[in-house]
């Protein structure tokens, strides 16, 4: 888990209520699909108070966290949705919502989901990550250009293995030899002859660009 700012020292007992006095952050941890809140007893599961100035936590099955009672247990292997909330000395709280976790040896969710953004024109540049593309959703329907990306539906923090932009990706010549000019090829190539065959004397092969 990371966090943009640093955490404050969370000095209070328990998650709940917003106890006059209590300051600092924590991490809340509650059902998959569960919204985590102080004001509602039973929501959150298990508690994890950060060092001051800390701005990641490492979290697997037995890391030791707190239960709502304020003891120390060791995190159970399951599905949880974790939440940083931040205490102010105003009796108030403020909650920044996140995906669901597994923690343990379940198998992630790894459905994916395409991410479409706007590019002004055919020329413009895609960020790191983003793949240039087509698609008829912008100008109201009448289609533009866009920068597309694959995420994980679940855990969009984690970078999905694609293709490499055809924009930066350089294209590979793949040849095969075959035996004669009347030998087919298989489906996605092309009959063509090349030099490299029978020791460089040259011979039919088959083709393709990927």
């Amino acid at each position: 888990i990371t966090a943009d700012l640093s955490a404050i020292a969370f000095d209070g007992a328990s998650p709940y209520g917003g106890t006059p006095g209590n300051t600092g952050d924590i991490l809340a941890f509650c059902a998959a699909g569960v919204t985590c809140t102080p004001d509602i007893p039973g929501s959150i599961l298990y508690w994890f108070k950060p060092a001051a100035g800390a701005m990641q936590a490492v979290f697997a099955p037995g890391t030791p966290v707190l239960n709502p009672a304020g003891d120390t247990v060791p995190l159970p292997v399951g599905s949880y949705r974790i939440e940083g909330i931040h205490f102010t000395d105003t009796n108030n709280w403020g909650r920044a919502e996140t995906s669901d976790f597994i923690i343990g040896d379940s198998a992630p969710d790894l459905s994916t989901t395409m991410q479409s953004t706007a590019r002004p024109s055919a020329d413009a540049t895609c960020n790191t990550g983003w793949i240039p593309s087509w698609a008829q959703w912008p100008n109201s329907g009448n289609g533009g250009y866009v920068c597309d990306r694959w995420i994980y539906t679940y855990y969009p923090d984690l970078p999905v293995a694609t293709h490499e932009s055809a924009s930066t990706a350089p294209t590979w010549r793949q040849e095969i030899g075959r035996l004669s000019g009347d030998t087919s090829c298989s489906i996605g190539y092309q009959a063509s002859w090349s030099q490299w065959p029978n020791g460089g004397t040259g011979g039919y092969v088959c083709t393709r660009e990927s």
